[in-house]
């Protein structure tokens, strides 16, 4: 916190590439709620007070089943990430600062025995479309990060496949090496590729990959362009 302006008490990270802007959003892009830096000062609790009193309840209904559901887009004004951008895109944006989203609000983890970003945001893809999908990718990635990560720094034969790095951490420092990580956020893009474009075709009703459910495809504005209605091999 020492190193960010003193002025600014609010930090966020948009989404990633692999989540396109909202209608109306495609200009300033979209904060995501997953990752909020606060300085707990006056203008950081107020936001917080903001952000809590926009919530409203009159747009969710509790149903038999437990469940809440809602009217609203998705991460629209209806859900906490939509309240979110609409106070820091307007009257409270001046207590706003941006940080890079690459290293701090990630969708994806690295090999073991590279940099991290400072946030790994393991959040749901594009064709996931039940829990069951994401949990069991998440358990598998946190495995990894945590299980394999300390198993390696135990191995000769491990320590020698690391790469030693100037600053300890690996992080970018300057403009120039955080454009690599950058890039490397809208290259990795493809990799999801192989999960949406079946999801997204002409079918209404798609089983998860997950847990074989099927579910109702709502919005046809998901479709490609070039899809003819089949699916993909994947």
């Amino acid at each position: 916190m020492v190193a960010l302006p003193a002025d600014k008490s609010v930090f966020l990270a948009k989404d990633p590439p692999m989540w396109p802007p909202l209608q109306g959003s495609e200009t300033c892009g979209v904060y995501c709620s997953g990752f909020v830096l606060l300085r707990l000062d006056g203008p950081g609790r107020n936001f917080l007070i903001r952000w809590l009193g926009s919530y409203d309840a009159s747009r969710w209904c509790l149903g038999k089943d437990g469940s809440w559901t809602t009217d609203g887009a998705w991460a629209g004004t209806a859900y906490e990430q939509g309240q979110l951008n609409e106070l820091a895109h307007g009257e409270l944006a001046a207590s706003v600062f941006e940080l890079p989203q690459a290293l701090f609000n990630s969708p994806w983890e690295r090999p073991i025995c590279r940099p991290q970003p400072v946030v790994v945001h393991l959040m749901r893809r594009p064709g996931e479309w039940c829990m069951q999908a994401k949990e069991e990718r998440v358990a598998v990635a946190f495995a990894a990060l945590l299980g394999k990560a300390k198993a390696a720094a135990h191995s000769t034969a491990s320590k020698s496949k690391c790469v030693n790095f100037k600053n300890g951490d690996g992080l970018p420092r300057h403009a120039a090496t955080l454009a690599v990580w950058e890039k490397q956020e809208r290259d990795w893009i493809p990799a999801r590729n192989a999960w949406c474009s079946a999801a997204r075709c002409l079918e209404r009703h798609m089983p998860c990959a997950g847990c074989g459910a099927s579910f109702s495809m709502q919005d046809e504005a998901l479709q490609p362009e070039d899809c003819d209605g089949g699916y993909l091999e994947v």
